[in-house]
């Protein structure tokens, strides 16, 4: 077993594999145009978006994923289903990770609720309370 034709194998699904990382990265960045969306896109520091199915199908929203690179979750809003941390949440809750960092509070207390208060004109109520 192995040989030549083993390690075309290899070698093909490794180059097949690269370039689609390459065209993964380069859709998720735009296509070098700016594609991000208010509301869904925060990070304004480079052209990264969020695609909802790379977001679905693999937990990578990318523009959440470029405000908090070190943190184990990456769908931060309610529609944005992150299988990758579903996965981290299952092995850590069988010892397989002892410590990991969540971003989502501090997501939502730095750019997601700024962004609906700015949005969403106030209700009576709370126009009451001023």
């Amino acid at each position: 077993m192995g040989g030549h034709g083993l390690a075309c194998g290899i070698f093909g699904m490794s180059a097949i594999w690269a370039m689609g990382i390459r065209d993964f990265n380069y859709d998720a960045h735009g296509c070098g145009k700016d594609k991000r969306k208010a509301g869904v896109d925060f990070n304004q520091r480079d052209l990264s978006i969020n695609q909802f199915f790379a977001g679905t199908v693999s937990g990578e929203w990318h523009n959440n994923h470029h405000l908090y690179p070190a943190g184990v979750r990456s769908g931060f809003l309610w529609w944005q289903l992150d299988t990758a941390y579903i996965l981290i949440r299952i092995v850590k809750l069988f010892g397989g990770i002892s410590s990991s960092r969540d971003f989502k509070e501090r997501f939502l207390e730095e750019y997601y609720r700024p962004y609906r208060r700015s949005v969403v004109p106030p209700t009576l109520p709370e126009i009451a309370k001023e």
